[in-house]
């Protein structure tokens, strides 16, 4: 099997750093082979076992005097002892060391990785472009304070990606062409952006987003429309034009979301000091 081929190499040389790795547990790496006549007897991928139906699984077993951050992905036992599904990327070594490492630290690598905010189209990104801007939950890129709240009477495509998703990276270079090829069109009236909804999965959830890649529109601080037939550049640039056509109004219409109760405090704020300013300029000019 091919993943089979493609992860061993990856696996060996991840268990040879974290062997090097100096951590509060040891962590040790090894391997059954599921196809062996003598291995099947443990019944490993049996439902009241490991309960897995694919190769390559990985699994996690830890003693239990080992500090769980989050006792929430230890809640299966085997011979006494909890263990979880590896949760990590598979594409290098480093994937492995990072979750191996957390989780040896006490500490949860979700979390760990969020604070990371990894994203394709960041500045170091594996796709990394200023065409695209890389969406996250909150701060300066927040989604609602970039998108939804947006006062600049555009019109948003955005892909919903998942960094470890083979195809979410082949259609990558795609979307920054047809980024391209839409703003020599319609210049600053339509912006491309993408979020990494495998680690920001609350953002697509609140938007109907149940796979990736997906992509979507918004305007005027809501869903306009999903795409389908995604394809190369060309088919989302037809249809972001399309969206545009659809949607896109010289006069806009008024932005429902900033009179909701989740417009952010950033927004009240500069709304707040606008009105101050045009209620000292009425001031002088009486």
């Amino acid at each position: 099997m091919r993943a089979l081929s493609v992860a061993g190499p990856v696996y060996r040389e991840a268990a040879a750093i974290m062997a090097e790795t100096e951590l509060p547990v040891r962590v040790g790496f090894g391997k059954v082979d599921d196809s062996d006549p003598f291995n099947k007897q443990m019944r490993a991928g049996a439902e009241d076992m490991f309960n897995f139906t694919s190769y390559p699984t990985i699994i996690i077993v830890k003693k239990n005097r080992v500090k769980a951050a989050n006792k929430e992905h230890w809640t299966r036992t085997y011979m006494k002892k909890k263990w979880q599904y590896y949760g990590g990327g598979r594409d290098h070594p480093d994937d492995f060391v990072f979750y191996l490492t957390s989780l040896a630290n006490g500490k949860d690598p979700f979390v760990e990785e969020r604070t990371l905010r990894p994203g394709f189209y960041k500045k170091g990104g594996k796709h990394a472009s200023e065409l695209i801007i890389d969406l996250e939950p909150d701060g300066e890129l927040g989604f609602n304070t970039t998108v939804l709240e947006d006062e600049k009477n555009r019109v948003w495509i955005i892909e919903f990606y998942s960094d470890r998703c083979p195809f979410c990276n082949s259609l990558a270079p795609e979307f920054i062409k047809a980024a391209q090829k839409v703003y020599e069109q319609k210049g600053k009236k339509v912006q491309l952006a993408a979020i990494n909804s495998r680690v920001y999965h609350e953002v697509a959830e609140q938007h109907g987003i149940t796979s990736w890649p997906w992509v979507t529109s918004f305007y005027q601080g809501k869903k306009v429309d999903d795409m389908a037939g995604l394809g190369g550049w060309e088919s989302v640039y037809n249809w972001a034009l399309k969206i545009f056509n659809d949607a896109w109004r010289k006069q806009p219409p008024p932005n429902k979301f900033l009179q909701s109760e989740w417009v952010s405090q950033a927004y009240k704020d500069r709304k707040a000091a606008a009105e101050s300013e045009n209620a000292a300029a009425s001031k002088q000019e009486l």
